[in-house]
């Protein structure tokens, strides 16, 4: 039996009950699922999301036999920064951190090979320093949203740091050409909205979503730029996001009680230049995914 998801976004879990531990994903609301079987308050779905076939449970409630259409963007909608190559936006200063780092000496990613592309990734972990960087100190706030933006601008990834205002977007989309101006027709994005971001227009930016945490880390061994991202279950506190970067000799993700914890970097209450967790299975975020782009 056919059924579609009726609410903006539905939890597939390992079993048939509520817990940080056992969700799989989150199916996008419209998603066609295939019933399996039924019990009580919980249906086993088959669900396809990109190339992936997935088995798991989900609320009975949250389906229906009615079709729901995703919100699509056009291709008009292209990237934005603030004025990139701005000297004064560098991993010491503060004063200008919603502009891209604009030091002249900044490290790339080469992309020649595998090897070389995994070397020129650390590289510029080494550059951005995330543990003493000025940029990154943790005050009143956590800044994971700019290290992870910083990350992928080094990278040549488009994570936006600014994104355009619903106002904007409604223009763009009739076609027409709207100023880059601050405050006005862009602005910052926190760690709950690059989730929601990465949800509705990362594919347009090349960034693909996987579900299963080993391939995440294959995809970083690999030299793809992979992030992983969860938006808070309350608006107004902190989500996250962090960098699984590619194993290279010492640095190892690890098995733990059959658990996999991915090797990463991050900035947040702690600024880590590598690390491994599974910050993500934490009851404080209704939403998380795993992303990556080549």
């Amino acid at each position: 039996m056919k059924k579609y998801v009726n609410t903006d976004w539905l939890n597939l879990r390992t079993t048939p009950n509520v817990s940080s531990e056992n969700r799989i994903t989150i199916i996008p609301k419209g998603q066609e699922v295939t019933i399996l079987s039924e019990t009580g308050k919980w249906s086993k779905v088959e669900v396809q999301i990109n190339s992936e076939i997935l088995i798991g449970y989900c609320a009975t409630r949250f389906l229906s036999n009615n079709i729901e259409v995703p919100t699509t963007h056009s291709n008009t909608i292209g990237a934005v920064h603030r004025k990139e190559n701005r000297n004064s936006s560098t991993i010491n200063s503060r004063e200008h951190w919603s502009f891209p780092i604009g030091d002249a000496n900044r490290p790339t990613r080469k992309t020649t090979s595998v090897e070389v592309k995994i070397n020129s990734i650390y590289e510029i972990l080494k550059y951005l320093d995330v543990e003493t960087s000025q940029r990154y100190e943790p005050r009143k706030y956590t800044y994971c949203n700019i290290y992870a933006h910083d990350y992928c601008y080094l990278n040549d990834i488009y994570l936006p740091r600014v994104w355009w205002t619903q106002k904007a977007i409604q223009s763009l989309t009739k076609g027409n050409t709207v100023e880059v101006a601050y405050g006005k027709t862009i602005h910052e994005l926190n760690a709950n909205s690059l989730y929601l971001w990465l949800i509705e227009y990362g594919p347009q930016f090349g960034w693909k979503r996987v579900h299963d945490i080993k391939t995440l880390q294959e995809k970083a061994n690999q030299g793809a730029i992979c992030v992983i991202s969860a938006r808070n279950k309350q608006s107004n506190r902190s989500g996250h996001i962090s960098c699984v970067i590619p194993e290279l000799n010492e640095h190892k993700a690890l098995v733990k009680n059959n658990l996999f914890y991915p090797l990463m970097s991050q900035a947040g209450r702690n600024n880590k230049y590598l690390f491994n967790s599974r910050w993500w299975s934490s009851s404080r975020f209704s939403h998380f995914g795993f992303f990556y782009t080549e």
